[in-house]
């Protein structure tokens, strides 16, 4: 059990990471596209 409890917890970790390698960039783009509207084509 104390094997499958250290295999969770690396994923864990692993899912974290994940999380905020796709977060991290994805918050930057929407930080930059509101700063930057006017830059942007609108769309619709």
């Amino acid at each position: 059990m104390r094997r499958l409890d250290k295999i969770l917890h690396v994923f864990e970790v692993a899912n974290a990471l994940t999380a905020a390698r796709v977060a991290g960039p994805f918050a930057i783009i929407v930080a930059l596209s509101s700063k930057y509207d006017s830059w942007l084509p609108v769309s619709g």
